[in-house]
């Protein structure tokens, strides 16, 4: 059947049911709910098709209790030109599950508003927000969880705080994709987390995060990616992400607040710049240049880096941690003993940083070097091959002598270094 409507529609108490094999269409705007107090409107898609070509607003109220509900069953589909869940601070819920049986939501060049007390869960339904064209955009202050779904936009996401509430949930099987030719993912004051070994966030035009806004990684997959000229991520001073999962970054990258690795891998192709008061720490990988002018840690695990580091920042060893410095290190840069444990050295030719904190249960471990014996000038200890020619030299920022280190090999090629009173 089709249904055809010119004005606006608006269903406030009772429920409006759409069902069997037909098309139905309101030329006009949709409302769902926002009635007095005690109503409950509802609506329900299933095994049909719906076309709003105004506005469908799935209306909570500032009256408590008054509650807009819709859901999406399986084959249900919704078209509209904008799409709101909640605002007023009260219970609008918009559940599209699907039930594996091809629900979508089509907001063709409109824009999907999540507002407080909102909430928009895409189960195994397929949500696209624009197709290319300007003027597409999602904001949510609410809550949007996609689970087993996908979402799709192309536009930019606006995710409001607070960040103890977590705006935006990716798990199981979930993708989020969305591109603009800005910042893609936007979050101010505002909590998100991707869960599972097969959900996505996909941020192509870049990820901020601003005004104390907490982002997680938990299992999943986190992308973001920027033209040239341009950051894919930027963590404001006020602002952390936690990484327990997988980052991969494309262009360049900014750390003023936080950025903690808990087993994550970080990979990134441009230059990710850790700012003066920004640190990167926790344990992990990080593959791809960095420019360390505040502070990065290795604690609670092995954190290893495989590319260059240069800026005038300070990399340390702490409490728990294991370092491995894999690449090239610049002069400017200081390499911390801030505790007892090994340095892992990749490229002792091209490592130029000075060490400090040398003590006791310290190691340094260099990578295919093969020294037999050692000199110290000054602070500078040198290390030589069987035929006395120059191995490696490592600069310390501390006092040393001859005897403050054993020379050993571990018979694979490695020279350790272990300190000695």
């Amino acid at each position: 059947a089709s249904w055809l409507d010119t004005g606006a529609v608006v269903v406030d108490n009772g429920q409006l049911v759409v069902a069997g094999q037909g098309a139905s269409t309101i030329n006009g705007d949709l409302t769902i709910g926002g009635g007095p107090a005690g109503a409950l409107a509802s609506m329900s898609v299933a095994y049909a098709s719906f076309n709003v070509r105004g506005m469908f607003d799935v209306a909570g109220s500032s009256v408590a209790q008054s509650v807009g509900d819709v859901v999406l069953g399986p084959s249900g589909t919704i078209s509209a030109t904008s799409l709101v869940v909640g605002g007023s601070g009260y219970g609008a819920t918009l559940t599209a599950a699907g039930l594996g049986d091809g629900s979508a939501i089509t907001l063709d060049a409109g824009t999907l508003t999540v507002g407080a007390g909102g909430v928009l869960l895409l189960g195994t339904c397929v949500a696209r927000i624009g197709t290319g064209r300007a003027g597409a955009a999602a904001s949510v202050s609410g809550s949007l969880w996609v689970d087993s779904g996908s979402l799709t936009v192309m536009g930019a996401l606006d995710l409001n705080g607070p960040s103890d509430n977590e705006v935006l949930l990716v798990s199981e099987q979930g993708t989020v994709s969305v591109a603009s030719s800005a910042a893609a993912v936007v979050c101010n004051d505002a909590g998100f987390e991707v869960i599972g070994a097969n959900s996505l966030l996909n941020a192509e035009g870049g990820l901020d995060l601003l005004g104390g806004s907490e982002g997680r990684v938990d299992g999943g997959t986190l992308t973001a990616s920027a033209s040239t000229g341009l950051m894919a991520m930027t963590i404001d001073a006020s602002s952390v992400l936690t990484d327990s999962g997988i980052f991969k970054l494309t262009g360049d990258a900014l750390v003023e607040g936080r950025l903690l690795l808990q087993n994550g891998t970080l990979t990134e192709s441009g230059q990710l710049t850790v700012a003066a008061g920004g640190t990167l720490s926790g344990w992990g990988s990080v593959a791809g240049g960095i420019n360390d002018l505040g502070s990065i840690s290795a604690e609670g695990g092995g954190l290893s880096f495989i590319g260059p580091i240069g800026g005038s920042g300070t990399i340390a060893l702490s409490e728990g941690g294991g370092l491995a410095l894999l690449g090239a290190v610049g002069a400017a840069t200081s390499v911390e003993f801030a505790a007892a444990g090994t340095i892992t050295l990749g490229d002792a030719a091209a490592f130029r940083a000075a060490i400090g904190g040398w003590a006791a249960g310290d190691v340094l471990n260099l990578l295919q070097v093969a020294a037999v014996s050692d000199s110290v000038t000054g602070q500078l200890l040198t290390l030589y091959d069987s035929g006395h020619d120059v191995v490696a030299t490592l600069r310390f920022s501390q006092p040393i002598t001859a005897d403050n280190f054993v020379l050993t090999q571990d018979g694979h090629g490695n020279s350790v270094l272990s300190y000695h009173a």
